[in-house]
């Protein structure tokens, strides 16, 4: 069943009068009747967690934040969306953007928020127009004229680096600073944009609100599993035919997605490997096609869902070498502020590309256990300890792709 993606096969989704006779707009106006207090409880019920990568319950989230003193918070949706095959957000930006104007509307109503932004991901030229032009017609509709207030909406165009996704180094890039995570405490809920509470949500996040105001929250749980209620919107992409987005219930195995979104290899080929959450989040063997994907079972296994990215993986590729791909791209996108991530994932790099080239030392195998614990345990933000996930995983699934002593089972 569709929630967040409901829209994106109405050809006239950017449309108001279009998606209003589809139903898109019931939910706010539903919330319009409705309390602050009693839209933060249908969300607290309905389970509904981040689909940004963190998994953070965004009712906790909610309730943090009004906690905090310091004004009416800020609501920021991240669109930034950075990490290598991952696109649904943009589709569902692309697609069905008003249905992400009505979460962003219900989330404000229940946070008497009072400013929004848009953080979109610069490369988004069609989506920048699209969110403008039903910004545009909201606002003439009267839509964003809230009880005793008027919510301003601002597209915020990020910069284009990996880490200005981060939740707090976007909100420093807004401020017209570097995008460089700040230090936790406090949080974004506590001290955020300009020094106020501010809520951070990611699209898929906000688009599955007009359903939980609508359906209910009960109808929320039906979908999914007790501990990941709802649906997750998945980017497939990889060795096959036609890259591909699909919405699946949460816990739903990875083979029942694979073939919802008609994945298959390419001839004469079979699946090896997946890429589990893009670059940060783990490389999962294809005899493991099993696995529930939810918030709980990839974490078990040391691996991440992230975003909802799955990248698939022919019997012609090597995992050591994704995983030194992986290793690269983080070390092109640290941000350079902690030296743990600014050197750990050069480090990390180089003893891959010298590994790969059959020209490493004896005791690079050591140190590459010992840089990978240094990023996990000394990064400052969660980027940087998800940059050696990848590796960390490919040396536990394929330990005859690297030399002795680089092996996970080795260490």
């Amino acid at each position: 069943m569709a929630l967040a993606t409901a829209g994106c096969y109405n050809p006239d989704s950017d449309l108001l009068q279009k998606v209003e006779s589809l139903g898109l707009y019931k939910g706010l106006r539903k919330a319009l009747g409705l309390s602050p207090g009693e839209i933060l409880d249908e969300v607290a019920r309905s389970g509904l967690r981040g689909r940004g990568g963190a998994g953070f319950t965004a009712a906790v989230k909610w309730e943090a934040a009004l906690r905090s003193p310091g004004g009416p918070p800020y609501l920021v949706c991240n669109a930034d969306e950075g990490a290598p095959g991952t696109f649904k957000d943009r589709v569902i930006l692309e697609a069905d953007p008003h249905r992400l104007i009505e979460g962003l509307l219900i989330a404000a109503l229940a946070l008497g928020s009072t400013e929004a932004f848009v953080y979109l991901n610069h490369g988004y030229a069609l989506a920048r127009r699209r969110l403008a032009r039903v910004l545009e017609q909201a606002g003439a509709e009267g839509l964003l004229a809230l009880p005793g207030r008027a919510l301003k909406v601002s597209i915020f165009p990020a910069p284009g680096s990996y880490i200005s996704g981060e939740e707090t180094a976007l909100l420093e890039t807004i401020e017209g600073k570097r995008g460089v995570p700040r230090p936790r405490p406090p949080f974004p809920t506590e001290s955020g944009l300009h020094g106020r509470p501010t809520v951070v949500q990611n699209v898929e996040t906000l688009s599955c609100l007009p359903f939980i105001i609508t359906g209910g929250a009960a109808a929320f749980r039906r979908l999914g599993t007790s501990g990941s209620p709802g649906t997750r919107v998945f980017s497939v992409s990889g060795d096959l035919m036609r890259p591909a987005v699909v919405e699946m219930p949460c816990g739903t195995t990875l083979r029942r997605v694979l073939e919802a979104a008609g994945a298959k290899p390419l001839p004469g080929r079979s699946w090896k490997f997946f890429l589990l959450g893009g670059a940060g989040g783990g490389i999962l063997p294809a005899s493991m096609d099993s696995i529930p994907l939810d918030f709980e079972a990839p974490a078990r296994l040391g691996l991440s869902l992230g975003s909802g990215a799955i990248l698939a993986f022919d019997d012609s590729r090597s995992a050591a070498r994704a995983a030194c791909q992986a290793a690269a791209f983080f070390a092109e996108e640290s941000c350079g502020w902690c030296a743990p991530c600014r050197q750990g994932t050069a480090m990390q790099h180089a003893i891959l590309e010298d590994m790969l080239a059959g020209s490493s030392r004896p005791e690079d195998g050591e140190l590459l256990g010992a840089v990978i614990e240094a990023l996990r345990l000394g990064s400052a933000c969660g980027l940087g300890q998800a940059a050696s996930r990848a590796v960390e995983t490919a040396r536990r699934a394929f330990p005859d792709e690297f030399p002795a002593g680089y092996g996970e089972a080795d260490q």
